[in-house]
């Protein structure tokens, strides 16, 4: 049975506290089944299973007593759990030819590494709680062979570690390949799965290599739909550091690679859109860059009354608000010569998204030209200059209250200033929202090229 009102906690702690997993929202809102807190085995942590396109997880309590594990841990624990089905690891080679101890320590090494990413490349406790003594009984020769320390960014600077290793009486080539791949995996390229599988062939005892026959699930066709977007909001996100760079040899597999770049920037901007102008508030999520991320406050309506009287905790509450209108609401593309090069990239992208939007657009260089929907789609119109000037008066008369902006940024301040909710989506990571950000209030920002 689907654990509400635990699952409503790790969801509010993603807006209130962890908002770099956004990416995994949708999962825990609508593909998790169940989570159960189990006293099982002294070795084991956490299990999740897929059943009918939905995951059922559980949980050791005796694990979560003996690492003082709290919310925040077992919610990384479940984003741990989930990130193996989005890299693959269900499907992976490895299954059929190394050891369950082996390719649970590979894959785990590049969950993790992910996830650090994800995270912006800050510590995660919870990764430090389980690993963070393994360096130091490597260090003393307590454990020479678990190499726990490498599921967890390097604890030191490369150097310092590198001064560690020169005290212990062990193979120097292999300490040179456990620190090279130290720094790798938890680089901002990070691994692929093949390179981590170079490595760690060298690097773990050569008994952990052997096979131990099993059968070799396959999920495809079981997996929610929401592991496939998830895919790519974190490519999106966080695209140049899930690159896989070469390994040891050279080797490279990274599930990431193959999204095609114009889909991704089409998802990119569709994302913009609807949390610009149909996301509640309360449940704005980034697709890209900078956000605006509120918390989600309970209210009682008659639904959420009645599943509290029968002891259910809903997941979300429930509350009127305005809907935005066509008319509330208005998008600006600048078409001005510095950003010509992204004039039929922006228009064909529009047009594609008409199912989302359905509202006017209008064309500005240093006048403010309406665009009919055939327009768009050849998107022929003269450039010239530009003047952002036009855009906010347009926006005061009309009374708008959400704008989307397309630009480049490259005009001059305003000295008309609007209350209208700015919504900006930069073609590249450089330009700049200071011009637009002295004429109004700018809620979101997102860049089509990093």
């Amino acid at each position: 049975m689907k654990n509400f009102g635990y699952l409503s906690k790790l969801i509010s702690l993603i807006y209130k506290k962890h908002q770099n997993l956004l990416p995994f929202l949708e999962i825990l809102r609508s593909d998790i089944a169940g989570i159960e807190f189990l006293d099982m085995g002294e070795d084991d942590t956490a299990f999740i299973h897929l059943e009918n396109k939905k995951f059922y997880i559980r949980i050791n309590n005796r694990y979560i007593k003996e690492y003082k594990l709290n919310d925040d841990d077992i919610l990384w624990l479940i984003c741990h759990e989930i990130s193996h089905f989005v890299l693959g690891h269900h499907n992976s080679n490895l299954i059929e030819s190394h050891s369950h101890q082996y390719r649970n320590f590979a894959f785990d090494c590049q969950v993790n590494s992910m996830l650090f990413n994800i995270n912006k490349r800050n510590r995660i406790e919870f990764f430090d709680k389980n690993y963070a003594d393994g360096y130091n009984d490597f260090l003393t020769g307590e454990d020479l062979t678990g190499f726990y320390f490498l599921l967890i960014p390097p604890l030191k600077t490369e150097q310092e570690i590198a001064d560690d290793f020169r005290t212990l009486d062990y193979d120097p080539y292999k300490l040179a390949v456990i620190r090279e791949f130290w720094f790798k995996n938890f680089g901002e390229a990070g691994l692929g799965a093949e390179a981590i599988n170079e490595y760690l062939e060298i690097i773990l005892p050569e008994d952990s290599l052997n096979n131990q026959p099993e059968e070799n699930p396959r999920y495809d066709n079981e997996l929610p739909a929401g592991i496939e977007e998830l895919r790519e909001l974190i490519t999106e996100i966080n695209r140049d550091s899930l690159t896989a760079s070469s390994g040891f040899t050279g080797g490279l597999n990274n599930p990431f690679n193959n999204i095609d770049v114009k889909k991704r920037r089409q998802n990119i901007l569709r994302r913009a859109m609807q949390s610009a102008f149909f996301e509640d508030k309360e449940k704005t999520i980034s697709g890209v860059s900078e956000a605006v991320i509120q918390s989600v406050f309970p209210a009682l309506r008659r639904k959420e009354a009645a599943m509290l009287g029968t002891g259910v905790i809903p997941m979300f509450y429930s509350t009127l608000c305005d809907t935005p209108s066509a008319e509330s609401m208005a998008i600006y593309i600048d078409f001005s010569i510095s950003t010509r090069d992204y004039h039929n990239e922006i228009c064909k992208t529009l047009s594609s998204l008409r199912d989302v939007y359905k509202g006017v657009y209008y064309a500005f260089t240093t006048e403010l030209t309406v665009m009919t929907f055939d327009e768009l789609k050849t998107g022929r119109f003269e450039s010239g200059g530009t003047d952002i000037t036009p855009v906010i008066e347009h926006i005061n008369k009309n009374k708008f209250k959400k704008v989307l902006l397309v630009t480049d940024g490259e005009f001059s301040p305003s000295p008309v200033k609007t209350h209208a909710e700015i919504y900006l989506l930069f073609f590249e990571k450089s330009n700049s929202p200071d011009a637009v950000k002295q004429s109004g209030n700018v809620k979101q920002i997102w860049h089509l090229e990093k």
